[in-house]
């Protein structure tokens, strides 16, 4: 899909044609059959779309990744471990602790 939007891009530029150009006054700006005769060739104001990925799509393809996965894994392996609610920090250390 996105090999056909650059081929619809590149055809359009194909289709200017080169023009007069203008050096009107700031203020004024270009007259209307100059205004028409560059529309005639090709040379409009449209918005395109940017070639770049936006931030969401950036941000979405490094965070939701394979490596991640693992750590989030790992991260809740190790969390089973412990139980903040009774002071051990692990079921494992201290087995053998009187409390002295």
């Amino acid at each position: 899909m996105a090999r056909r939007k650059k081929v619809q891009v590149e055809e359009k530029k194909e289709r200017r044609l080169p023009t007069t150009r203008y050096n009107p006054e700031y203020k004024k700006g270009l007259t209307s059959q100059q205004v028409q005769e560059h529309r005639l060739h090709g040379w409009t104001n449209k918005a395109v779309e940017p070639p770049s990925k936006t931030t969401k799509e950036i941000v979405h393809e490094n965070v939701f990744t394979y490596f991640n996965l693992i750590f989030v894994v790992l991260a809740v392996l190790l969390f089973q471990r412990f139980d903040i609610s009774s002071g051990y920090y692990c079921k494992y250390i201290d087995l053998n602790y009187s409390g002295d």
